[in-house]
C-alpha cells in the first residue's frame, strides 16, 4: 500500500469516527474509495478478527464444494500509531515530575492537607 493511500486511509477512518462515533449504531469500519473497506481500531481487537478472516479466506480457497460463501481477501493491513501507548506516557509524566524542584517559598504555595496523601496515595511506576 503507497503512502498516499495508507494517508487517506488513515483520513477517511479519522474523520468517519469524528462524525459517527456518538451514534448508537457506530461501527468502526468504512469505504475508502470504491475498491476498500477498512475496518480500524485497536489492534489487540483487530489481530484476531484479522487472523481469522486470513484462514477462512484461505479455506475457501482450497474448497471443493459449490456451496462456498465468498469470503473477502485482506489486501493489506498496518498499525497506525500516533502517541506512544498510555504506560509509556505516564512513566514520562511522573519522571517529569520527579524532577520538578521544590517551590522556593513552600508556604506561599497551596499544598495538599496530610490527610488527603493517606487517603489517595498514589502507586509509583
Amino acid at each position: 500500500m503507497s503512502e498516499d493511500l495508507q494517508a487517506e486511509v488513515i483520513a477517511a477512518c479519522r474523520k468517519h469516527k469524528e462524525q459517527n462515533s456518538r451514534n448508537y449504531d457506530y461501527r468502526a469500519c468504512v469505504f475508502v474509495g470504491a475498491d476498500y473497506f477498512v475496518k480500524y481500531g485497536a489492534a489487540k481487537d483487530l489481530e484476531p478478527e484479522l487472523a481469522t478472516q486470513e484462514y477462512l479466506f484461505h479455506h475457501a480457497q482450497q474448497s471443493q464444494t459449490p456451496e462456498t460463501p465468498r469470503i473477502a481477501k485482506i489486501v493489506h493491513h498496518f498499525v497506525y500509531q500516533k502517541t506512544p501507548d498510555l504506560a509509556t506516557r505516564i512513566q514520562g509524566a511522573i519522571e517529569w515530575l520527579s524532577k520538578v524542584p521544590p517551590p522556593s517559598n513552600p508556604r506561599r504555595h497551596y499544598s495538599l492537607p496530610h490527610h488527603y496523601h493517606l487517603r489517595h496515595h498514589l502507586p509509583v511506576v
